[in-house]
Parts: structure tokens; C-alpha cells; sequence
């Protein structure tokens, strides 16, 4: 007779219990608590909380936590839910990763997957989704008469379809005129405005960009030469040129918008006005930062 009492107490004390869960599972909404870079935690939430998802934990209640980071031009969404299990995509917009984690609260998934993307219909290592850029870089050159160059170039880009068409107009000067086979002293300085097609691509956290150009240059060497009074005289040898390249460039995103950009390539007169010596052909090495917008 006790026995059978203190069954029949435990049953009601689990039946109870039960009720109680059932009743706090109820009161339970689909909970996702982002975190990460503040304006994308930001507006992931207001677009989780317009979707009647809640995005503070509630006592009680399972919930997903969801690490939103901006990786380039992409957004990294990590989802991990109460049990533990972790997914993560890359994706274009926030839009994008609210339904992602609006499917992640509201299906039943497999351990360690997401469900699938939507609205997304790029891969991660399709071309970079970014419209246009401009680069500003430092310049270091070679010539093929030995000689050393510095100067300064901006690049511009805008996508057309899976290509990047722009140009690219730079400035430098020649550090080594003394020393480039010249057995008279002299100065050099070089423009060039190209035009430039590129084939972007996303490998891993870098755009790497190859690309051809073709445009003018433009050369002038100056000899300073005494004359008969030992007066310095300078003359100045002007030359024009058309110009083709072949490059490559690679950027690492370190912001939303802004890179670190390096750029290598390799240069030549295909025909140029006559000049008594200097180099024709140039390889060439920029470090600057690249600035994109969609």
C-alpha cells in the first residue's frame, strides 16, 4: 500500500513536471541572438525582429547564436544553436542572412548543416560582387636599360558582366639617370594613361584581377650640358609612345569598402618617337589601397 502511494505520487509529480514544460515551451518563440560587428548585428536584428523572431535569450528557451562579420564584400553568418551544432554561409546582404536564420529557427535540420540558400545565387568563389574602384598605389619600376624608377598611379574599375573595364594613368620619375649607360647626365620623367580590361576573381579572402592595357606614354629625357661660358643648358628630348602592359593585381578587403592592394606588371612601347637612348620596356611593382562600392 505505501509502495503503490508513493508510485502514484511520483506519476502526478511527472505529469505536473510535464504539464509545467509544456506550458514554458509554449510561451517559447523562435530566439536568435546575434553578435559580431554592431551595424550588422544591428540590422540583422531589426529584420529578425520584424519577422516576429526575438533576438535577446529568453529564460528558459532554446536559441540560436548567430556571429555576423563583413569578410569583403560578403557577410559571414555562423549559426550555432542550443545543442551545440554549427553552420556558417557567406552571403551578399543582410537580407540574405535573416532567412537563412529565420530557416536555421524554424526547420528541424540535420547536425552541423544549414538549410539551403534561397536567395542567394553566387558562390563564394564566384567573381567579387563589387561595381566599381579606385586605387591609389605607390609605384617602384625597372627599366630595361637598368634603370630605377619611382612615382605614383590611380586605377579605376567598373564590372561589366564577369570583366572589369577601367584605366590607369601614373607618373614616375627616374632615381638612377647617372648610373642607366648614359654618358651624359640627364634627368627622365614618364606619364601613361591606359586603358585596362581585368578578369576579376575571388580566391579565398583575396581578388585577384588579370588584366591587359594598351594607351599612350609619354617620355622626356632632359641633358644638362655647359656651354662655351660654363652656363648650364638643359635640353629636353620629348618622346611619344603607344603603350601595351599585361598585369595582375590582388586585393584583400580590410574593411567593407577599402583593400590593401598590390599590383604587378610588365610594360612596353609598342612604337615610340625617337629618342637618343632610354628604356622602352618597364616591370613595375605598386602597393596602395583599393576602395570598391556596389
Amino acid at each position: 500500500m505505501i509502495r503503490s502511494r508513493a508510485m502514484g505520487r511520483a506519476w502526478v509529480a511527472l505529469a505536473a513536471l510535464a504539464c509545467l514544460s509544456r506550458e514554458a515551451m509554449a510561451e517559447c518563440r523562435p530566439t536568435a541572438v546575434p553578435y559580431g560587428e554592431p551595424t550588422l548585428v544591428r540590422l540583422l536584428g531589426e529584420r529578425l525582429a520584424a519577422s516576429g523572431i526575438a533576438t535577446t535569450a529568453i529564460s528558459g528557451c532554446p536559441m540560436a547564436r548567430v556571429r555576423v562579420e563583413q569578410r569583403g564584400e560578403q557577410i559571414h553568418v555562423e549559426v550555432t544553436d542550443s545543442f551545440g551544432r554549427t553552420g556558417t554561409r557567406e552571403v551578399h546582404d543582410v537580407e540574405t542572412a535573416a532567412t537563412i536564420v529565420e530557416s536555421w529557427t524554424s526547420q528541424e535540420i540535420d547536425e552541423g548543416s544549414l538549410p539551403p540558400e534561397v536567395v542567394t545565387k553566387e558562390t563564394p568563389t564566384s567573381p567579387a560582387t563589387w561595381r566599381h574602384g579606385l586605387t591609389a598605389a605607390f609605384e617602384s619600376s625597372a627599366g630595361g636599360d637598368r634603370s630605377l624608377w619611382l612615382g605614383v598611379a590611380v586605377s579605376g574599375c567598373v564590372r561589366l558582366g564577369p570583366a572589369c573595364a577601367g584605366a590607369i594613368v601614373r607618373g614616375t620619375q627616374d632615381t638612377s639617370s647617372g648610373t642607366s649607360g648614359a654618358a651624359i647626365d640627364h634627368d627622365t620623367k614618364q606619364l601613361a594613361a591606359l586603358a585596362t580590361v581585368g578578369l576579376p576573381r575571388r580566391l579565398g579572402s583575396f581578388v585577384v584581377t588579370p588584366g591587359i592595357g594598351l594607351g599612350y606614354g609619354w617620355l622626356e629625357i632632359t641633358e644638362h650640358h655647359h656651354d662655351a661660358h660654363g652656363m648650364l643648358l638643359d635640353m629636353p628630348f620629348p618622346s611619344h609612345a603607344l603603350v601595351a602592359d599585361i598585369h595582375v593585381s590582388a586585393a584583400r578587403p580590410i574593411g567593407r569598402h577599402i583593400s590593401l592592394y598590390l599590383d604587378l606588371r610588365g610594360d612596353t612601347a609598342l612604337a615610340r618617337t625617337s629618342l637618343p637612348y632610354g628604356a622602352t620596356s618597364f616591370v613595375r611593382a605598386s602597393f596602395g589601397v583599393r576602395i570598391g562600392a556596389e
